[in-house]
């Protein structure tokens, strides 16, 4: 038995380096579409979020819901996709489908060190695009050593750290080409966490 799930994590690091090197291509035609240059119309980048209203998991529980419904944990390495996604969950926010802060998929892979990796598309996070929460007594980031995850605040549209076996609200993003624009366009699904949770 050991060495099938040995296979099994073999293919998983090669469809991790696949999937890496697709979307690396999807965020270089984004950038370009930043720059002033335009790309084919048919390299166009459209981004996609669906809130599921009721359902709070662990970050690595996210992420994985979102990998099982084809998409991701929200990449906001745009000042575009962050405003898009910020209204997007101003919406939420305030027609009270969601209450508490929302996972992006903003990570750190070692402790003590600053989330930058996002998860959804295997880049380092941007220095020119950083939302972190300053308010109150608490300058984001803080307690790294513990605190590897990031989420948003839907209440204030900025981003902190926080324990990854916190439950959080979960947003999940399709990105995906064709003649299309960034969209805050969100479809609200109700859901019954009790059953997915069983189901993990």
């Amino acid at each position: 038995m050991a060495g099938a799930s040995w296979d099994w994590l073999v293919l998983f690091l090669w469809i991790l380096v696949l999937s890496c090197a697709v979307r690396q291509t999807a965020s270089y035609h984004e950038t370009l579409l930043e720059s002033g240059t335009e790309p084919p119309a048919t390299d166009m980048i459209s981004v996609n979020w669906t809130l599921y209203s009721g359902l709070f998991l662990t970050w690595n529980e996210a992420s994985h819901y979102c990998h099982q419904q084809g998409g991701h944990l929200p990449v906001l390495d745009t000042p575009l996709t962050t405003q898009a996604f910020s209204m997007a969950a101003d919406r939420w926010h305030h027609g009270d489908l969601i209450d508490t802060d929302v996972w992006l998929g903003l990570h750190s892979s070692l402790s003590g060190t600053v989330p930058e990796i996002w998860e959804g598309i295997c880049l380092l996070q941007q220095s020119d695009v950083i939302y972190w929460d300053s308010d109150y007594d608490v300058t984001e980031p803080d307690g790294l050593d513990t605190e590897r995850c990031v989420r948003m605040k839907t209440d204030a549209a900025t981003w902190g750290t926080t324990d990854c076996g916190n439950a959080m609200g979960v947003v999940c993003e399709w990105r995906g080409g064709g003649l299309s624009t960034l969209s805050s366009d969100d479809y609200i699904n109700s859901f019954d966490a009790g059953d997915y949770q069983a189901h993990l």
